[in-house]
């Protein structure tokens, strides 16, 4: 991502700074504990709500949520559990929708990892114009994926790119 910053602002993009940047792993991993973190009480709910059957389906989480969701009928479901799920879900929401730009802080500004989740709170105050964008941007990939995956490709990158310059406009008026 270093990169696409640096082509951002018009700096050379040199394929040997790659590695200059290895160090911020580790705080990029931890924020993405965050992230996983905040999935975790959905994740618990549902494997007690629907129990894994490691036997049944070994390593195939794929069969796991098909049949899940085809078994998920109204006798399983209940309104309890929907309203469960719908509260458990919002922390995650939350947390993408006001937290999305702490990684991006982290490579370009270098800020620490405190410093970066405080930093994407403010940033993020208006949900609203990233709830559009984010919309606009899973349409416009989604029509490119009908072109073919060369395209596809080119328009996830354009989708990186216009995330990227949203979060620079982001940072200027902060």
């Amino acid at each position: 991502f270093k990169q696409v910053f640096n082509f951002i602002d018009h700096k050379p993009v040199i394929l040997k700074d790659i590695f200059k940047y290895f160090y911020l792993i580790p705080q990029i991993l931890a924020v993405r504990m965050l992230s996983y973190l905040s999935t975790t009480p959905f994740i618990a709910y549902y494997l007690w709500r629907f129990p894994y059957n490691i036997n049944h389906y070994g390593t195939n989480i794929n069969e796991y949520f098909y049949d899940t969701m085809i078994s998920a009928e109204p006798t399983t479901l209940h309104t309890s559990d929907l309203l469960i799920f719908t509260a458990l879900s919002i922390l995650p929401i939350v947390y993408l929708l006001r937290f999305w730009c702490v990684e991006l802080l982290l490579i370009d500004k270098h800020n620490t990892i405190l410093n970066s989740i405080i930093k994407s709170y403010k940033m993020s105050s208006k949900t609203y114009p990233l709830i559009v964008l984010v919309v606009f941007m899973f349409i416009f990939n989604l029509l490119v994926m009908f072109l073919g995956f060369v395209f596809f490709i080119f328009s996830i990158t354009i989708s990186y790119v216009v995330f990227f310059l949203y979060y620079r406009l982001l940072l200027l008026e902060k």
